[in-house]
């Protein structure tokens, strides 16, 4: 059945793990290159924002763009502290 794995005196090619000091090698490589790209893609696709629960980070953000006033900020921050 797995006479295509089989090399020489019966045993499975190099790549299968446990085989042999290649066989090893080969699979630490492929966990590093597997574990590299879970890294890589944590890292780089793109972050959600969240649930929309977020009004003070929210509030915050729009000060920081200048898109309210300070007094527009305090006086919202104060109607959310309320709230909580």
């Amino acid at each position: 059945m797995f006479g295509c794995l089989r090399g020489w005196g019966g045993q499975f090619a190099a790549w299968w793990p446990g085989q042999g000091l290649w066989g090893g090698a080969m699979m630490i490589g492929i966990l590093v290159l597997i574990g590299v790209g879970v890294f890589f893609l944590a890292r780089y696709l793109p972050k959600r924002e969240g649930d929309g629960n977020d009004t003070l980070g929210i509030l915050k953000r729009r000060y920081a763009r200048g898109e309210i006033g300070r007094d527009d900020f305090e006086a919202i921050r104060k109607t959310l502290d309320e709230r909580s």
